[in-house]
């Protein structure tokens, strides 16, 4: 189904819509167990809300991307850091 509306907002070039979706798609994955998807599919919603300046919507795929990580007991690392994660 989220597919299906995802591909409908791209063909229409709804961008806010696509985000959406491709966030809900990303947070989907996270509920499955597929964190390596999760997090492909949530920096591409962020990325899109980033392009489409829709700030109050970078919370979901942010958060999406902390529960990714919070799922895998990892954390991104910064240069510089040498602490072990």
């Amino acid at each position: 189904m989220q597919e299906q509306a995802l591909n409908s907002f791209q063909k229409s070039g709804e961008r806010r819509g696509e985000a959406v979706t491709v966030g809900n798609l990303g947070n989907l994955m996270v509920e499955l167990g597929d964190p390596e998807n999760a997090r492909k599919y949530c920096e591409q919603a962020l990325s899109i809300m980033r392009d489409i300046s829709y700030h109050s919507g970078e919370s979901y795929p942010t958060n999406c991307l902390g529960t990714r990580c919070f799922c895998k007991r990892t954390l991104p690392a910064r240069a510089g850091d040498t602490r072990r994660r």
